[in-house]
């Protein structure tokens, strides 16, 4: 059973509506996802949140308004649509990254990570940053800290340039409060996978 269908069968076996709260329950239980730490980045709904509100109740209550707004179509996909929308962290796309060996950290937490892991993708607090790097394992079981030759022409062609003071390869969006697009990270994604591909690493 995959991650998402886990999460189909615990919002279904939920009795009465669902709420934000059994939202963040079932999202922990499956994914080990807090969602009540993550930043809101819908800024239509950020917009109607007071300031005053702490993180936690800031995450509760712009789900609570998107449900109101959506209740006819609050469906198991239509959750993860609002969490995509709300927070930026698309639960269907982790769901199939699993097993792949990428390590994934986004908004102050792991979303995504196994101790054989080879390469991390990371993504800052507002999505405006992400880098690349190789895991510890992938360093000891191969002798290199640097990312396969391929991977680095990959991303040198989707515009990421090597930082030599944080040893990654660094992108960073351009423009006030621009949050790198989701085609972006599906991109970077699908480099980052067919690098694994290619390593052939029994390891």
């Amino acid at each position: 059973m995959t991650k998402t269908e886990a999460m189909d069968t615990f919002l279904n076996s939920v009795r009465g509506e669902i709420t934000s709260l059994e939202i963040c329950r079932v999202v922990h239980q499956v994914f080990n996802i807090n969602l009540t730490i993550m930043p809101i980045m819908d800024k239509e709904l950020k917009e109607l949140l007071p300031v005053s509100l702490s993180n936690t109740s800031q995450s509760k209550k712009a789900m609570d308004e998107y449900i109101t707004r959506q209740r006819a179509e609050l469906t198991c996909d239509g959750i993860r649509q609002m969490i995509n929308r709300i927070f930026s962290i698309n639960l269907d796309g982790i769901s199939r990254l699993e097993g792949q060996r990428i390590s994934l950290y986004s908004k102050r937490q792991w979303v995504l990570r196994q101790a054989c892991d080879l390469l991390i993708v990371y993504t800052g607090t507002d999505d405006r940053d992400v880098k690349v790097i190789p895991t510890k394992y992938f360093s000891e079981h191969t002798g290199s800290d640097r990312l396969p030759e391929d991977l680095q022409k990959a991303l040198s062609n989707l515009g990421y340039r090597y930082d030599e003071k944080i040893g990654a390869y660094y992108f960073i969006a351009t423009g006030d409060d621009q949050a790198v697009p989701d085609t972006f990270k599906g991109q970077t994604l699908s480099a980052v996978l067919e690098a694994i591909n290619k390593l052939h690493l029994d390891i």
